[in-house]
Protein backbone atom coordinates (compact mmCIF):
# COMPACT_ATOMS: atom_id res chain seq x y z
CA UNK A 1 0.00 0.00 0.00
CA UNK A 2 1.36 3.81 -1.13
CA UNK A 3 0.27 6.81 0.46
CA UNK A 4 0.56 9.67 -2.45
CA UNK A 5 -0.20 13.49 -1.86
CA UNK A 6 0.82 15.33 -4.48
CA UNK A 7 0.43 18.92 -5.41
CA UNK A 8 0.43 20.67 -8.71
CA UNK A 9 1.57 24.06 -9.42
CA UNK A 10 1.55 26.44 -12.20
CA UNK A 11 -1.79 25.50 -13.86
CA UNK A 12 -2.66 26.46 -17.03
CA UNK A 13 -6.54 28.73 -16.38
CA UNK A 14 -8.56 30.74 -18.38
CA UNK A 15 -9.04 33.34 -15.83
CA UNK A 16 -12.29 35.49 -15.83
CA UNK A 17 -11.73 38.92 -16.40
CA UNK A 18 -14.51 41.71 -15.86
CA UNK A 19 -16.04 42.72 -19.60
CA UNK A 20 -15.13 46.03 -18.92
CA UNK A 21 -11.45 45.28 -19.72
CA UNK A 22 -12.28 45.36 -23.82
CA UNK A 23 -10.92 41.61 -23.72
CA UNK A 24 -13.40 39.19 -25.24
CA UNK A 25 -11.77 36.23 -24.18
CA UNK A 26 -10.12 35.39 -21.42
CA UNK A 27 -6.70 34.97 -20.59
CA UNK A 28 -4.85 31.84 -20.13
CA UNK A 29 -2.53 31.90 -17.44
CA UNK A 30 0.18 30.34 -15.32
CA UNK A 31 -2.04 30.22 -12.28
CA UNK A 32 -3.04 28.12 -8.91
CA UNK A 33 -2.05 24.81 -7.31
CA UNK A 34 -4.49 21.64 -6.39
CA UNK A 35 -3.48 18.62 -4.63
CA UNK A 36 -4.25 15.29 -5.18
CA UNK A 37 -3.43 12.70 -2.24
CA UNK A 38 -4.96 9.19 -1.41
CA UNK A 39 -3.79 5.50 -1.18
CA UNK A 40 -3.01 2.88 -3.80
CA UNK A 41 -3.44 -0.97 -3.08
CA UNK A 42 -2.43 -4.10 -4.93
CA UNK A 43 -2.26 -7.54 -4.87
CA UNK A 44 -1.52 -10.68 -6.90
CA UNK A 45 -2.33 -14.11 -5.68
CA UNK A 46 -2.04 -17.48 -6.73
CA UNK A 47 -5.02 -19.16 -6.23
CA UNK A 48 -4.96 -22.48 -7.37
CA UNK A 49 -1.51 -24.39 -8.52
CA UNK A 50 -0.82 -28.09 -10.49
CA UNK A 51 -2.73 -28.13 -13.92
CA UNK A 52 -5.26 -25.46 -13.63
CA UNK A 53 -4.16 -22.04 -12.35
CA UNK A 54 -5.79 -18.90 -11.56
CA UNK A 55 -4.05 -15.99 -10.45
CA UNK A 56 -5.88 -12.82 -9.81
CA UNK A 57 -4.05 -9.04 -10.28
CA UNK A 58 -6.84 -6.81 -7.75
CA UNK A 59 -5.56 -2.48 -7.48
CA UNK A 60 -7.58 0.25 -6.14
CA UNK A 61 -7.22 3.81 -5.46
CA UNK A 62 -8.55 6.23 -3.25
CA UNK A 63 -7.96 9.68 -4.25
CA UNK A 64 -8.96 13.15 -3.10
CA UNK A 65 -8.96 16.26 -5.09
CA UNK A 66 -8.80 19.52 -4.06
CA UNK A 67 -8.23 23.04 -5.32
CA UNK A 68 -5.85 24.94 -3.12
CA UNK A 69 -5.43 28.18 -4.96
CA UNK A 70 -6.51 29.68 -8.33
CA UNK A 71 -5.76 33.44 -7.47
CA UNK A 72 -7.71 36.23 -6.90
CA UNK A 73 -9.95 38.93 -9.11
CA UNK A 74 -9.22 42.53 -8.88
CA UNK A 75 -10.72 43.29 -5.27
CA UNK A 76 -8.53 40.48 -4.22
CA UNK A 77 -11.22 37.94 -3.51
CA UNK A 78 -10.39 34.41 -4.68
CA UNK A 79 -11.73 33.71 -8.10
CA UNK A 80 -14.62 31.08 -9.23
CA UNK A 81 -13.94 30.20 -12.58
CA UNK A 82 -16.99 28.81 -14.02
CA UNK A 83 -17.00 25.47 -16.46
CA UNK A 84 -18.47 25.61 -20.03
CA UNK A 85 -22.10 25.96 -19.57
CA UNK A 86 -24.56 23.57 -21.36
CA UNK A 87 -25.87 24.13 -25.02
CA UNK A 88 -29.36 23.99 -23.31
CA UNK A 89 -30.58 27.35 -21.68
CA UNK A 90 -26.71 28.14 -20.85
CA UNK A 91 -26.47 27.03 -17.85
CA UNK A 92 -23.68 26.88 -15.49
CA UNK A 93 -23.34 23.03 -13.84
CA UNK A 94 -19.54 23.07 -12.82
CA UNK A 95 -17.72 25.68 -10.59
CA UNK A 96 -13.78 25.48 -9.35
CA UNK A 97 -13.44 27.40 -5.82
CA UNK A 98 -10.72 27.01 -3.40
CA UNK A 99 -11.29 24.29 -0.89
CA UNK A 100 -13.58 22.13 -2.92
CA UNK A 101 -12.51 19.68 -6.18
CA UNK A 102 -11.50 20.53 -9.13
CA UNK A 103 -14.97 21.18 -11.81
CA UNK A 104 -17.33 20.70 -8.84
CA UNK A 105 -20.88 20.85 -9.38
CA UNK A 106 -22.78 23.83 -9.13
CA UNK A 107 -26.65 23.94 -9.71
CA UNK A 108 -29.97 24.28 -8.11
CA UNK A 109 -31.16 21.15 -6.05
CA UNK A 110 -34.51 19.96 -7.15
CA UNK A 111 -37.02 19.17 -4.42
CA UNK A 112 -39.56 17.50 -6.72
CA UNK A 113 -42.56 19.02 -8.01
CA UNK A 114 -45.74 21.41 -6.21
CA UNK A 115 -48.70 19.61 -5.40
CA UNK A 116 -52.19 20.18 -4.59
CA UNK A 117 -51.87 21.37 -1.35
CA UNK A 118 -48.55 23.57 -1.42
CA UNK A 119 -50.58 25.61 -4.02
CA UNK A 120 -50.73 28.57 -1.67
CA UNK A 121 -46.72 28.04 -1.20
CA UNK A 122 -46.21 27.75 -4.55
CA UNK A 123 -47.81 30.92 -5.33
CA UNK A 124 -44.97 32.72 -3.75
CA UNK A 125 -42.60 31.42 -5.83
CA UNK A 126 -44.67 32.19 -8.70
CA UNK A 127 -45.65 28.65 -9.90
CA UNK A 128 -48.48 26.41 -9.68
CA UNK A 129 -49.24 22.49 -8.86
CA UNK A 130 -47.23 20.86 -11.15
CA UNK A 131 -44.15 22.90 -11.50
CA UNK A 132 -40.87 22.21 -10.75
CA UNK A 133 -39.73 22.82 -7.61
CA UNK A 134 -36.04 24.09 -6.31
CA UNK A 135 -34.77 24.53 -2.87
CA UNK A 136 -35.12 28.42 -1.55
CA UNK A 137 -31.28 28.06 -0.68
CA UNK A 138 -30.67 31.75 -0.17
CA UNK A 139 -34.34 32.36 1.47
CA UNK A 140 -35.09 34.93 -0.68
CA UNK A 141 -38.78 33.20 -1.63
CA UNK A 142 -37.90 32.66 -5.83
CA UNK A 143 -36.03 31.13 -7.71
CA UNK A 144 -32.64 32.83 -9.07
CA UNK A 145 -28.70 32.46 -8.76
CA UNK A 146 -28.76 32.62 -4.91
CA UNK A 147 -30.11 29.33 -5.16
CA UNK A 148 -27.25 27.67 -6.48
CA UNK A 149 -25.41 25.56 -4.54
CA UNK A 150 -22.30 22.49 -4.41
CA UNK A 151 -24.14 19.46 -4.91
CA UNK A 152 -21.59 16.71 -6.25
CA UNK A 153 -18.08 16.08 -7.58
CA UNK A 154 -17.22 14.83 -11.12
CA UNK A 155 -14.29 13.05 -10.01
CA UNK A 156 -14.31 9.51 -8.78
CA UNK A 157 -12.91 9.25 -5.17
CA UNK A 158 -12.31 5.54 -6.34
CA UNK A 159 -11.43 3.43 -9.27
CA UNK A 160 -9.25 0.32 -9.78
CA UNK A 161 -9.36 -2.88 -11.56
CA UNK A 162 -9.02 -6.88 -11.49
CA UNK A 163 -7.61 -9.16 -13.85
CA UNK A 164 -8.23 -12.97 -13.08
CA UNK A 165 -6.40 -15.23 -14.95
CA UNK A 166 -6.95 -19.04 -15.80
CA UNK A 167 -4.59 -21.80 -17.57
CA UNK A 168 -5.64 -25.40 -18.41
CA UNK A 169 -3.30 -27.62 -20.65
CA UNK A 170 -2.35 -24.79 -23.47
CA UNK A 171 -5.61 -22.79 -22.94
CA UNK A 172 -5.69 -19.55 -21.24
CA UNK A 173 -9.10 -17.40 -19.96
CA UNK A 174 -8.30 -13.82 -19.02
CA UNK A 175 -10.81 -11.43 -17.58
CA UNK A 176 -10.67 -7.76 -16.73
CA UNK A 177 -12.44 -5.35 -14.98
CA UNK A 178 -12.42 -2.05 -13.92
CA UNK A 179 -14.35 0.18 -12.18
CA UNK A 180 -14.77 3.39 -9.94
CA UNK A 181 -16.93 5.45 -7.96
CA UNK A 182 -17.71 8.40 -5.87
CA UNK A 183 -18.44 10.62 -8.38
CA UNK A 184 -21.58 12.39 -10.29
CA UNK A 185 -22.31 12.98 -14.28
CA UNK A 186 -24.76 15.05 -15.95
CA UNK A 187 -27.44 13.67 -17.94
CA UNK A 188 -27.36 15.83 -20.91
CA UNK A 189 -29.79 13.45 -23.03
CA UNK A 190 -32.59 13.74 -19.32
CA UNK A 191 -31.63 17.39 -19.24
CA UNK A 192 -32.59 17.73 -23.12
CA UNK A 193 -35.04 14.67 -23.71
CA UNK A 194 -37.17 14.54 -20.21
CA UNK A 195 -37.50 18.24 -19.82
CA UNK A 196 -41.32 18.17 -19.77
CA UNK A 197 -41.16 20.50 -23.02
CA UNK A 198 -43.82 18.62 -25.47
CA UNK A 199 -42.23 18.56 -28.17
CA UNK A 200 -38.88 16.75 -26.71
CA UNK A 201 -40.34 14.47 -24.58
CA UNK A 202 -38.31 11.34 -25.89
CA UNK A 203 -38.11 9.50 -23.07
CA UNK A 204 -40.25 7.18 -21.17
CA UNK A 205 -39.97 8.35 -17.66
CA UNK A 206 -41.98 11.51 -18.82
CA UNK A 207 -45.13 9.69 -19.37
CA UNK A 208 -45.54 9.89 -15.36
CA UNK A 209 -46.01 13.69 -15.85
CA UNK A 210 -48.08 15.38 -13.14
CA UNK A 211 -51.62 15.45 -13.47
CA UNK A 212 -54.20 16.15 -10.59
CA UNK A 213 -54.98 12.90 -10.70
CA UNK A 214 -51.16 11.87 -10.30
CA UNK A 215 -49.10 13.58 -8.21
CA UNK A 216 -45.80 12.28 -9.46
CA UNK A 217 -42.23 14.50 -9.38
CA UNK A 218 -42.19 14.82 -12.97
CA UNK A 219 -43.21 17.94 -14.00
CA UNK A 220 -46.16 19.12 -16.16
CA UNK A 221 -45.59 19.83 -19.84
CA UNK A 222 -45.59 23.01 -20.51
CA UNK A 223 -44.40 25.22 -23.83
CA UNK A 224 -44.10 29.08 -23.68
CA UNK A 225 -46.57 31.73 -24.01
CA UNK A 226 -48.69 31.40 -20.32
CA UNK A 227 -46.71 28.71 -19.18
CA UNK A 228 -42.98 30.12 -20.39
CA UNK A 229 -42.53 30.35 -16.43
CA UNK A 230 -42.93 26.85 -15.84
CA UNK A 231 -41.07 25.76 -18.93
CA UNK A 232 -38.15 27.75 -17.40
CA UNK A 233 -38.51 25.70 -14.54
CA UNK A 234 -38.62 22.60 -16.25
CA UNK A 235 -35.24 23.11 -18.26
CA UNK A 236 -33.00 24.61 -15.30
CA UNK A 237 -29.73 22.61 -14.95
CA UNK A 238 -30.67 20.75 -11.54
CA UNK A 239 -29.84 18.17 -9.45
CA UNK A 240 -32.61 16.11 -11.60
CA UNK A 241 -30.21 15.12 -13.97
CA UNK A 242 -27.26 15.03 -11.90
CA UNK A 243 -26.64 10.84 -11.52
CA UNK A 244 -24.23 8.53 -9.51
CA UNK A 245 -21.90 7.38 -11.98
CA UNK A 246 -20.18 4.68 -9.82
CA UNK A 247 -19.70 1.67 -12.61
CA UNK A 248 -18.56 -1.70 -12.88
CA UNK A 249 -17.32 -3.14 -16.26
CA UNK A 250 -16.23 -6.09 -18.22
CA UNK A 251 -13.48 -4.50 -20.24
CA UNK A 252 -11.97 -7.39 -21.87
CA UNK A 253 -12.26 -11.55 -21.65
CA UNK A 254 -9.77 -13.26 -23.94
CA UNK A 255 -9.84 -16.94 -24.92
CA UNK A 256 -6.37 -18.26 -25.92
CA UNK A 257 -4.86 -21.60 -27.23
CA UNK A 258 -1.54 -22.65 -27.62
CA UNK A 259 -0.86 -25.44 -29.95
CA UNK A 260 1.14 -28.48 -29.23
CA UNK A 261 5.00 -28.47 -29.92
CA UNK A 262 3.97 -31.43 -31.52
CA UNK A 263 1.83 -30.04 -34.22
CA UNK A 264 4.26 -26.92 -34.62
CA UNK A 265 7.77 -28.72 -34.27
CA UNK A 266 7.43 -30.58 -37.72
CA UNK A 267 6.27 -27.42 -39.59
CA UNK A 268 9.37 -25.36 -38.27
CA UNK A 269 6.96 -22.80 -36.12
CA UNK A 270 8.08 -22.09 -32.92
CA UNK A 271 5.04 -21.10 -31.56
CA UNK A 272 1.37 -20.44 -32.84
CA UNK A 273 -1.33 -19.36 -30.20
CA UNK A 274 -4.74 -18.53 -31.32
CA UNK A 275 -7.13 -15.63 -29.14
CA UNK A 276 -10.22 -14.64 -29.30
CA UNK A 277 -10.85 -11.25 -27.91
CA UNK A 278 -13.91 -9.04 -26.57
CA UNK A 279 -13.72 -5.30 -25.24
CA UNK A 280 -16.52 -3.93 -23.68
CA UNK A 281 -19.32 -6.71 -23.42
CA UNK A 282 -21.01 -5.12 -20.18
CA UNK A 283 -20.89 -2.49 -17.60
CA UNK A 284 -22.97 -2.75 -14.28
CA UNK A 285 -24.34 0.71 -13.27
CA UNK A 286 -27.27 2.66 -12.02
CA UNK A 287 -26.22 5.38 -14.86
CA UNK A 288 -29.00 6.30 -17.39
CA UNK A 289 -26.79 7.67 -19.87
CA UNK A 290 -24.91 5.82 -22.61
CA UNK A 291 -21.52 5.97 -20.70
CA UNK A 292 -20.78 6.46 -17.15
CA UNK A 293 -17.21 7.14 -18.16
CA UNK A 294 -18.80 9.85 -20.89
CA UNK A 295 -17.12 13.48 -20.12
CA UNK A 296 -18.28 15.87 -23.12
CA UNK A 297 -15.01 17.99 -22.34
CA UNK A 298 -11.42 17.43 -22.05
CA UNK A 299 -10.74 20.25 -19.41
CA UNK A 300 -11.68 19.28 -15.86
CA UNK A 301 -13.16 22.79 -15.21
CA UNK A 302 -15.74 21.43 -16.63
CA UNK A 303 -16.09 17.59 -16.27
CA UNK A 304 -18.44 15.49 -15.66
CA UNK A 305 -21.05 16.89 -18.36
CA UNK A 306 -22.56 13.95 -20.78
CA UNK A 307 -23.55 15.94 -23.76
CA UNK A 308 -24.04 13.22 -26.08
CA UNK A 309 -27.28 14.18 -27.78
CA UNK A 310 -26.11 17.87 -28.47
Amino acid sequence: MDYYNRISDNLLIRTPIPYTAGITEDPTVNLGSIRNSGFEFAITTQNTTGDFLWTTNFNITFNENEVLDIGTNAVGDPLEIPGEQIPLGGHLVNLTVVGRPVGAFYMYEFDGVWQLEEEAEAAGFGSVPGDAKYVDNNGNGRVDDGDRTFVGNPTPTFFGGITNTFEYKGFTLTAFLNYSGGNQLFNGARHLFARSVPFVQNLAEVADFWTPENPSNIPRPSQGGDAAYTTFLSTIASTRFLEEASFLRLQNISLSYNMPSTITDPLNISNLRFTLTGNNLFTWTNYEGYDPESSSYSSLLSAGQDLTPY
